[in-house]
């Protein structure tokens, strides 16, 4: 039997915030040829699934994190002076 191709699907689930999660997926395929190392092919074809997953994750990351700061900010922003002066005592 010869195998002529190989297919990897990699997925990954980002929980961005409470009840909003995404989840991002990548399928590759490799046409073999005779002489083509399945297992070296589908390694390298993993290796790139994972790699591209985590490259469409990082931005959505970048987001959420900044807009979760900006949010924590403006909580912090909103507390007496007291109780900020406090917390900024206990740093």
């Amino acid at each position: 039997m010869q195998i002529t191709s190989a297919t990897v699907t990699y997925g990954r689930q980002i929980q961005l915030k409470p009840y909003h999660g995404v989840h991002l997926e990548v399928t590759l395929v490799a046409n073999l040829i005779e002489g083509d190392n399945v297992d070296e092919a589908t390694k390298a074809l993993w290796e790139k699934a994972v790699k591209d997953v985590q490259t469409q994750a990082q931005p959505l990351i970048t987001y959420y994190k900044e807009q979760a700061e900006a949010e924590a900010q403006k909580v912090y922003n909103g507390l007496p002076e007291q109780v900020r002066n406090q917390m900024k005592g206990n740093q």
